[in-house]
């Protein structure tokens, strides 16, 4: 049996990418991968943006936002010191969120790519293919929505079309696929040995509507509900669909678990899964535990949500036996009986009834004692706690407090006519980064000291990459 295909995802601000060209400015938005994405905002005038990663594995790929098409739709790349070659772009309609490139496959070992002549060019995550030895100490693995390892039940849809970001640049889901559901009881099942895990998708801000998700591990059931109204900040801003939406996440102990997930409410909206993130609890590829298991054929009765009861799932095991004659016969047998002595007992009463009519007519035939009413005892139906449905958008200062992304594109492009790509002001970072404060920030990160010893710099930059979602800095 051949090795399932492994790959590790690597945030770009993780500290193992070294920045070159000049001091590069972090993006702090929430449809970013970790909520940062790294770009060179001096790119211009001859300045190009480069980087450099020390990686193990077979192969590698860099996902991030291209520059609009008045910059350079290529990068010039070289592995292991070879000799640089160029590489496009393929964005038919830049710019947009894809993953704009992929390495050949490489021998299974360290390697080193410098990545150079981007113009605006950023980077928001690299998906590494590793190899059977390569060490998965402190990785966290990427998993499809393609991959094997998942299972589905329902009325799932594979779909391939890319997202509309609304104010920021379009693009393809990570992968170029996501599974699609709109109906309650779908459910996906994923198995995996590690000590955390989250699920990724993207999710519409521009229907007004919501959805609701039952999540259970190891047995321990949570739940989620994800709403739009028509005062969502998202939703009046115009964010349209937002990319690397976490539905949901977990800290486990160190083991083999299952996750299973169901859809348990959704109205005018779509569940649209992406892919999933775990810590392994394995070394290394050839370590790694099969957990694929014969069960038995099961029949998932689909949930009715109930706003008063709650909803559940059951499970009906449905598994093929021998047709029991006897019982079949004795059953017909016994309803033969019944029908006879039902017809003699109505020929009884029709017998009797014609002897009544022939007595005395002094002859009293008494009626029945009247029966006292039943008094029924009333019982109260089970209310469920608002606490039961958990919402991951909790209306708090630090989620409420930014200016929307429409607002933010619009002052900065007034204030920012033409390419404006002044270079950022602030001390630089040790790794080459400065922040642009002026992105709407929803990473704790990025507001509280870090321990690596970088520092986030406030940058007035407009980054090329981000020409059609520039934004202003905060008012004054």
């Amino acid at each position: 049996m051949a090795s399932p295909t492994l790959r590790v995802i690597l945030d770009d601000n993780t500290g193992d990418i070294q920045y070159g060209g000049g001091t590069w400015t972090v993006s702090a938005l929430v449809q970013w991968y970790q909520h940062t994405s790294n770009y060179p905002a001096f790119a211009g005038n001859g300045k190009f943006g480069s980087f450099t990663l020390t990686f193990e594995g077979t192969s590698i790929a860099f996902i991030g936002n291209t520059p609009d098409n008045t910059f350079d739709q290529f990068a010039t790349f070289s592995i292991d010191g070879g000799t640089p070659y160029n590489a496009s772009y393929g964005v038919a309609q830049p710019p947009a969120y894809i993953q704009w490139y992929q390495s050949p496959v490489l021998p299974d070992g360290k390697h080193t790519i410098t990545v150079d002549h981007l113009d605006g060019t950023a980077i928001d995550m690299a998906l590494i293919t590793v190899g059977p030895n390569t060490s998965l100490a402190n990785k966290n693995i990427f998993v499809d929505d393609s991959d094997p390892a998942l299972q589905y039940d329902g009325h799932w849809i594979n779909d391939s079309s890319g997202f509309n970001a609304g104010t920021l640049p379009d693009g393809q889901s990570i992968g170029n696929t996501t599974r699609r559901s709109t109906n309650v009881g779908d459910t996906m099942t994923f198995q995996f040995s590690g000590t955390s895990i989250a699920l990724y998708g993207i999710f519409s801000w521009s229907n007004i509507g919501s959805i609701a998700a039952m999540y259970t591990i190891d047995g321990v059931t949570e739940f989620q509900t994800y709403t739009v109204t028509t005062n969502s900040p998202e939703h009046v801003s115009r964010d349209g669909d937002a990319i690397n939406f976490k539905f949901y996440e977990k800290e486990l102990s160190s083991g083999n678990h299952t996750l299973f997930m169901n859809i348990t409410d959704i109205e005018n909206q779509t569940f649209i899964f992406d892919y999933m993130v775990y810590s392994p609890s394995f070394s290394s590829l050839t370590t790694m535990p099969n957990l694929t298991t014969t069960s038995t054929t099961t029949t998932s009765v689909p949930i009715t949500a109930n706003p008063t009861s709650g909803t559940g799932i059951t499970q009906v095991n449905a598994s093929t036996k021998s047709i029991p004659i006897g019982p079949i016969v004795g059953g017909v047998v016994g309803g033969v009986v019944l029908i006879v002595l039902a017809f003699l007992m109505l020929w009884y009463f029709l017998r009797s009834s014609r002897k009544s009519q022939s007595l005395p007519f002094n002859h009293v035939v008494p009626y029945p004692a009247n029966n006292a009413s039943a008094q029924m005892a009333e019982t109260s139906m089970p209310v469920v706690s608002s606490s039961d449905n958990v919402s991951p958008f909790p209306h708090h200062p630090g989620h409420m407090g930014f200016a929307s992304l429409s607002d933010l594109k619009r002052d900065r492009m007034e204030q920012s006519p033409g390419r404006a790509v002044s270079p950022p002001s602030g001390q630089a970072r040790s790794d080459g980064t400065s922040l642009d404060s002026s992105q709407r920030n929803f990473s704790p990160a990025a507001s509280t000291a870090r321990t690596d010893g970088l520092e986030y710099i406030p940058s007035d930059a407009v980054p090329p990459a981000y020409e059609a979602l520039s934004t202003r800095l905060a008012p004054q």
